[in-house]
């Protein structure tokens, strides 16, 4: 099940400067982490009108740091990174897929940069 979250106004991306978010999955009653070691990690930045994506961070490009049973998912991206994008809004999405065909759309919705 995905959740909606936007990183716009105070938690806006300066462009041209780093980017570090650590956002930890938990699931069940009560909510426990969710042990990521068997999962691969992808962020995409896409432009809102034309759904082109324009950035993409992952475990391959180490972009993404997996933190197995804590359950964390920390995404980096670099002063080049955010220097790609113009101030507006755009959309996101935080998909983790594991090799037993299991996909969980995690985080979803718009990411401001300034």
């Amino acid at each position: 099940m995905s959740s909606r979250y936007d990183f716009i106004e105070s938690n806006s991306i300066d462009m041209g400067a780093s980017f570090d978010s650590v956002i930890t999955w938990k699931s069940g009653d009560p909510a426990l982490p969710v042990n990521v070691t068997p999962y691969s990690a992808e962020f995409k930045i896409f432009d809102l009108l034309t759904n082109t994506t324009l950035l993409t961070a992952t475990n391959s490009n180490g972009k993404i740091v997996l933190g197995g049973s804590a359950g964390t998912i920390n995404i980096k991206l670099s002063t080049s990174d955010t220097s790609l994008f113009s101030k507006g809004t755009y959309g996101y999405s935080l998909v983790l897929a594991a090799s037993s065909n299991d996909t969980q759309k995690l985080l979803y919705g718009e990411v401001a940069f300034r």
